[in-house]
């Protein structure tokens, strides 16, 4: 890829760096850094970042042709973005478990203006909560939390749109959707 300048590496890095989970986590919050138009400059004429998108993780005991996670989301039309395929793609391949958890979480108000209120079943512990912004740029992160079965996180100061929450507990990873009003 012919990279449009440092804040592309610099925006991966950081996601990288700054989002809990499992390794396949932080690689798709790495690929989020680099979901603009142009992070590929050949791309900017389009609107998009890239043409394509894959990720693909490996556990230890893995066969070499048959990795635990294979998500490649081929060339796509001008305007049609590769990286926010994949992000689907990687959520759906997630959703069996999250679906669980989900149901043990809940987010209110939404959509939300000042305070943001996450509850969860007291079976569960929480880890760690990120914010992260459409782009994938983590927005917020709290970890240390009490173990209350509740946590509030100010949001007065972001800007109206739409976050993801992504919950880190000991039974494993939710994403909610949050609407700032």
């Amino acid at each position: 890829n012919i990279l449009l300048n440092q804040t592309v590496i610099d925006n991966m890095e950081d996601n990288f760096n700054n989002t809990p989970g499992t390794l396949a986590d932080k690689l798709m919050a790495a690929l989020q850094g680099a979901n603009f138009p142009g992070a590929d400059a050949r791309c900017l004429a389009d609107g998009t970042s890239s043409t394509t998108a894959y990720l693909v993780v490996y556990k230890e005991d893995d066969e070499m042709n048959d990795p635990y996670l294979r998500l490649n989301v081929g060339e796509q039309a001008a305007g049609i973005e590769p990286i926010d395929i994949l992000q689907d793609l990687y959520d759906a391949f997630l959703s069996v478990e999250e679906n669980k958890l989900l149901n043990k979480i809940e987010a209110f108000p939404n959509p939300v203006h000042n305070s943001l209120q996450l509850q969860m079943d007291t079976s569960l512990r929480w880890n760690s909560i990120a914010l992260i912004d459409v782009l994938g740029k983590q927005v917020q992160y709290l970890e240390n939390l009490s173990n209350e079965n509740q946590a509030t996180i100010d949001v007065s100061d972001l800007k109206s749109g739409v976050y993801f929450a992504r919950v880190q507990t000991d039974e494993g990873l939710a994403t909610i959707r949050i609407i700032k009003e």
